[in-house]
């Protein structure tokens, strides 16, 4: 069942579905839904994906910038052993994977055993992964082909044609987690009030190195689904995902105040930011403007949940304020 937020932005989603069928009746005389959703479904996976363990670092009260670059170096160190190295896909696949977990390790280090801010800690993250991504291969770009039927039943296949069907595995698994599994209510638990969970006892930096290193490894299969999907690996590729995967969670309801929201809503906000691309795209918006819509998407989402909390009336027009 979804709850109201997630009620809300599956009938955002859908009504959004719905103008851009409207729109592209009107501009191509092609239906958009018939023709365009099953592309559509594929772009939106990468940031579903990775939006799923950054939903889990939002709930816990803190945020990861190096999501992007984690997606980079991940998919470098996969395509960089498989094609220039000839390792079997399995063992590259689980490379890729394994770094952008010990970079969202590095992270949870970070964050809560050295208690660094979570922006300065995944900040510096940032440039150290896309410097690593650079690195390994001199920042030429990596053309990725499986070449058998044993690459494609490793995993290549069903991340580089269905990614949709991996989105909806992990969500589903990562829901459960989240809502049945004591770890995931130590995840809302640190969120809610870090100082109640301290003295109930949780490990608060123990839990907060796994948060970060799941997100990590999210975020790690983001970028070998995005180099699989397109048949190619480049430097540039995680550039700018750090502020989509933050707006699908925003955008999906995950409170950044900690404590509240739901991998379905970060999934929903992920898919109505891919449908907020097409329909700007109909409009004529160029490409290189739509992150406006995306920075003003996360401002509205954060201020509807502060006026939800009774914060952003409040602090404005309240005495103490001044």
């Amino acid at each position: 069942m979804l709850r109201t937020r997630e009620f809300g932005a599956f009938v955002v989603l859908v009504a959004m579905l719905l103008l851009c069928e409207a729109g592209s009746q009107f501009y191509n005389q092609k239906s958009f839904l018939g023709n365009e959703l099953g592309r559509v479904l594929k772009d939106f996976s990468i940031v579903a994906i990775a939006a799923i363990g950054a939903c889990a670092v939002i709930v816990s009260g803190g945020v990861d910038l190096s999501a992007g670059s984690t997606m980079t170096l991940s998919a470098y160190a996969m395509a960089f052993l498989f094609v220039n190295k000839g390792v079997p896909a399995p063992v590259a696949l689980g490379a890729g994977l394994a770094t952008g977990t010990l970079v969202g390790l590095a992270n949870g280090l970070l964050v809560g055993g050295a208690k660094l801010p979570p922006f300065i800690a995944t900040l510096g993250m940032l440039s150290i992964a896309r410097g690593l991504a650079f690195w390994v291969n001199d920042g030429d770009n990596i053309t990725v082909a499986w070449r058998s039927s044993a690459d494609a039943f490793a995993g290549f296949w069903l991340l580089g044609d269905y990614p949709m069907v991996a989105v909806l595995v992990l969500g589903i698994l990562a829901s459960v987690v989240m809502a049945r599994f004591r770890w995931g209510r130590y995840v809302y638990a640190v969120g809610g009030n870090e100082e109640a969970a301290r003295f109930a006892g949780l490990r608060i930096g123990a839990i907060k190195a796994g948060i970060y290193a799941a997100a990590g490894l999210f975020s790690a299969l983001a970028g070998c689904t995005y180099s699989l999907k397109y048949g190619t690996t480049m430097v540039t590729m995680g550039n700018g995902y750090e502020l989509q995967i933050i707006a699908a969670c925003a955008i999906g309801g995950v409170s950044f105040s900690g404590g509240q929201g739901t991998v379905a809503g970060s999934v929903i906000g992920a898919a109505i930011l891919q449908t907020l691309y097409e329909l700007l795209l109909q409009l004529r918006v160029p490409g290189d403007r739509i992150e406006i819509f995306y920075g003003a998407a996360i401002l509205l989402a954060v201020g509807i949940d502060q006026v939800r909390r009774g914060g952003l009336p409040a602090r404005w027009f309240s005495r103490s304020a001044t």
